[in-house]
């Protein structure tokens, strides 16, 4: 009933968004510049430069270093496109601030070298699956690029020059963009593909792009519809509750231009046009919010590297939506790029997000995040289940990470160097050759050695979850990313703050089988008289196997494996390091029962905390010890997917 009830009200935000956009004149504004501010905000933007000096210093060090760039060697538009990327936006703004000509004369130098290639498609955006013939990610951005430096520099540019930014823009990007819009000729307007940042890229950046130059343009009105439109699509496959399937990079990527847009559209219709009214906007927040890791990264599973959430999208939402706590992470992470000096509003106090729920479970992309507190130095758990047939999909259902004391100490192995020709998209099979992708570069289970499917019908779901200030716990269906290898995969997550975690997976067969638990740790992995211990500079963590114990017939494995391959970066090489931890004797029903403790790295160190089994059956599993002081037990029904707690 609540999916109901925000799909009705996405539907109608969207019928009244796409009206407003039909009976309003866009852009309101016919004088430049007008994209990002007008020529009388200007002066407005220089004071907020010189209160907000902490963000303009580095934005500062940024353009220099866009300056050095040595735009002059590239021969190809591939790798213009790379050491150039992002500069147009932040040189652009940098200079409206200072006037400086020197910014300028480099603006011009890149976009008269762009116009030497016809083609501004990626070589690497031409194999399949994702292969484009008519326009791309990078043509989008380039072109965009080229609209701001037309509406910031409008003044400084010659009418040839001003002309010749038009042509590209409406050759290498509107009319492409309307010929698929009308034939479907692209994979990623096709409707089943709402959810790629493909579809929220392209149109943001051409819908953006048609803005600035609508008064050149004859469709430009109906281009501009179009393209809210297919942002519109993309934000009605948002989760419920904020989050994104591809990952917070993508999110960043993806949903970070649909705001942009939605910043450009309203400020081009004087507010009548306004995206920001979409619901799963006005929630999102909270999954950058929740997903940054305590020591500046972030719970990096598909695709995505191990950095903190995108700053200029936090601090936009946080400006829309006056909320304090997205102010507060928008702060944590600026890096100098100009859109967060644009978008970053001073008057509004940040407010670290003390007294929100320390956990919580995405419900819409079946993703977990569980924490001790939001201190620099607390433990966080990640958790990820749900489909796996995704964009930038990995098999990691029921995988997580742990974050303690600074550090990672369990990992996702996140983003590998992308190869387009060496198949790394092509989810029929040669995808899955990477570590990174497969279940092998995950913390789940392997069954005779392979790992989960892929495909609309293979999925995990999070079944349980429930969050208080000393303890939370989830309980994940994992088995039905196996296929046929499993029966049954139930994972169980305990986590007694501030720092035991506890996993029950109870595991079932329809013939004996070899099941495996992986374990990918960062830093390094000791044995120091039988204990396990994974040690990252001031971070450590405990392991612990109470089923299979070490008296028990069983095989512990230490891998490395090195994947060396050419990629579009050039000739690339990836570590996949793991502790595999496996009955000895193939078994058609099992229950492994680990448990990890986090603490701060001490040559001093000696374990205090315990934790035994005081009874295991096929139907519950019952566990005892003491942490921080206090004894706890802890009963794992199996049989009922149910965990009951009880602490002394």
């Amino acid at each position: 009933e609540r999916m109901s009830q925000f799909e009705l009200r996405a539907m109608s935000e969207q019928t009244e968004i796409l009206k407003a956009c039909r009976e309003s004149r866009i852009p309101v504004q016919s004088d430049h510049p007008r994209i990002y501010f007008t020529r009388d905000e200007i002066p407005k933007l220089r004071a907020k430069a010189k209160k907000c000096r902490w963000i303009y210093e580095k934005m500062l060090k940024r353009c220099d270093e866009f300056l050095k760039a040595p735009i002059e060697k590239p021969s190809n538009f591939d790798d213009l496109f790379y050491i150039t990327k992002n500069s147009l936006i932040d040189l652009c703004v940098f200079y409206a601030l200072t006037s400086d000509d020197k910014y300028a004369e480099k603006i011009r130098q890149i976009i008269r070298r762009f116009m030497e290639f016809d083609s501004w498609i990626l070589r690497e955006h031409t194999y399949p699956p994702a292969s484009s013939r008519m326009i791309d990610l990078a043509a989008a951005e380039v072109s965009f690029g080229f609209a701001i430096v037309y509406d910031c520099l409008y003044d400084y540019l010659n009418p040839s020059e001003r002309r010749a930014i038009e042509n590209a823009i409406n050759s290498h990007a509107v009319k492409p963009f309307l010929y698929v819009v009308k034939n479907l000729s692209e994979w990623w307007m096709k409707p089943e593909q709402a959810s790629s940042n493909w579809r929220s890229v392209i149109c943001s950046d051409v819908g953006a792009a048609a803005c600035a130059i609508a008064e050149k343009l004859e469709d430009a009105k109906f281009c501009i519809e179009e393209a809210l439109s297919g942002v519109i699509s993309v934000l009605d496959r948002g989760g419920i509750d904020g989050g994104w399937s591809e990952g917070i990079g993508y999110w960043g990527y993806g949903i970070g231009r649909a705001v942009h847009f939605a910043d450009i559209m309203k400020r081009a219709s004087d507010g009548s046009v306004n995206l920001f009214a979409h619901p799963y906007l006005r929630v999102t927040g909270n999954f950058g919010l929740y997903c940054e890791t305590p020591d500046g990264g972030s719970f990096n599973f598909s695709d995505c590297k191990y950095e903190p959430p995108n700053a200029w999208l936090m601090a936009r939402l946080a400006r829309e939506y006056r909320n304090p706590y997205w102010q507060w992470c928008a702060e944590r992470n600026m890096q100098g790029i100009a859109l967060e000096f644009l978008y970053y509003d001073p008057s509004l106090r940040s407010k670290a997000p003390f007294d929100l729920n320390l956990s919580m479970h995405f419900r819409g992309i079946d993703v977990a995040v569980l924490r001790s507190g939001w201190g620099q130095r607390d433990t966080f758990v990640g958790f990820k289940s749900g489909p796996t047939a995704t964009h930038h999909p990995q098999l990691d259902i029921n995988s997580f990470i742990i974050c303690a004391h600074g550090r990672r100490l369990v990992e996702d192995l996140g983003l590998w160097s992308y190869a387009h020709a060496s198949g790394f998209f092509w989810d029929w099979g040669p995808r899955w050759d990477f570590d990174a992708n497969s279940t092998l570069g995950h913390n789940t289970i392997l069954v005779d050695g392979e790992g989960q499917r892929y495909g609309s019908q293979y999925y995990g779901r999070i079944v349980r979850f429930f969050t208080s200030k000393r303890y939370d716990y989830l309980v994940s269906e994992g088995h039905g990313a196996y296929g046929k290898l499993l029966g049954r995969f139930v994972r169980f997550i305990v986590f007694l703050k501030p720092n035991l975690i506890i996993i029950v997976d109870d595991l079932k067969s329809s013939c004996e089988r070899r099941f495996e638990w992986l374990l990918h740790y960062s830093g390094r992995l000791i044995e120091l008289n039988g204990e396990l211990r994974v040690i990252n500079d001031t971070a450590s963590l405990d392991v612990l196997p109470l089923k299979p114990a070490e008296t028990d017939d069983l095989v512990i494995g230490r891998v490395e494996r090195v994947s060396i391959y050419n990629a579009e970066v050039g000739r690339v090489r990836h570590i996949n390091r793991y502790l595999s931890i496996s009955p000895l004797h193939r078994k058609s029903r099992f229950q492994f029962v680990i448990a990890m403790y986090t603490h701060p790295s001490s040559p001093n160190y000696s374990r205090n905390w315990t934790a035994k089994i005081s009874k295991c059956t096929d139907e519950s599993i019952h566990l005892q010890g003491k942490a921080e002081g206090y004894n706890y037990m802890i009963e794992f029904n199996l049989a009922a997917e149910n965990i009951t707690v009880n602490i002394n």
